[in-house]
C-alpha cells in the first residue's frame, strides 16, 4: 500500500481542487463533490495523447460512458474536505489511520480499505456505507477503492490514479471557469 499525498493547505485555510462533471457547479455545493488536488490531475493529463476525455475517465476510475464535459477548479476551505476512506482526515498518509514508521503496512487481515480507526465518527462510517451502496447501484458501478486514490483502469497503467477527496454538501466554494477536458489538459 502506498503513502497518500497529504493535503497542503494555503495560509488562508483554503485548498485548490478540481472536479470533472456533467453538471454545472455552483456555490454552495448542491451535494458531496468528488475532487482531486491541483495540480495532480492536470500534471498527469497533460501527458495524454489521443482521446483525452476517455483517458480522464480511466484515470479517475469512471465508467467508459460516464459524461465529464466540464472541468472546474474550486477554492474550498480545508475544513469542508474529507477523504472517502476509513480515516477521513485529509492530511493523513494512510487511508486507515496514521502509519507506523513512515509506511502503510497493515496486517492482511485488517483489510485497510474496510477497517476504521477507533476515533472515526459514526456519521463517517454511515457515509462510507451509504456511498458504497449508492455507487454499486449505478449501472456499471464505480470502482471506488476506499483507499484515498482513484483506480486507474487504463491497460498497462499504474492503477494508482489521482488523490481523492470529498467537498461537503453545502460548502461555500469559489468556482473557477468551466473548461473542457481538452482545454484543461492542454500542454
Amino acid at each position: 500500500m502506498r503513502l497518500l499525498k497529504p493535503l497542503t493547505v494555503d495560509p488562508d485555510g483554503t485548498v485548490e481542487v478540481v472536479t470533472a462533471t456533467k453538471y454545472e457547479v455552483t456555490s454552495p455545493l448542491y451535494g458531496d463533490t468528488w475532487v482531486t488536488i491541483v495540480p495532480e490531475m492536470q500534471t498527469i493529463c497533460r501527458r495524454f495523447t489521443g482521446d483525452v476525455t476517455m483517458q480522464l475517465r480511466e484515470l479517475l476510475g469512471l465508467p467508459p460512458d460516464h459524461e465529464i464535459p466540464n472541468i472546474y477548479t474550486l477554492r474550498v476551505k480545508a475544513a469542508d474536505l474529507f477523504r472517502p476512506t476509513p480515516d477521513p482526515t485529509p492530511w493523513t498518509l494512510c487511508p486507515c489511520g496514521n502509519p507506523s514508521q513512515g509506511t502503510c503496512n497493515f496486517p492482511a487481515a485488517l483489510q485497510c480499505g474496510n477497517s476504521f480507526p477507533r476515533d472515526v465518527p459514526a456519521s463517517h462510517m454511515q457515509w462510507i456505507a451509504n456511498t458504497t451502496f449508492s455507487v454499486r447501484q449505478m449501472p456499471g458501478g464505480f470502482p471506488w477503492t476506499h483507499l484515498g486514490y482513484t483506480y486507474n483502469w487504463k491497460l498497462g497503467a499504474d492503477p494508482y490514479g489521482a488523490s481523492e477527496y470529498i467537498v461537503r454538501k453545502g460548502a461555500q466554494v469559489t468556482v473557477g471557469p468551466r473548461v473542457s477536458p481538452e482545454e484543461y489538459c492542454k500542454p
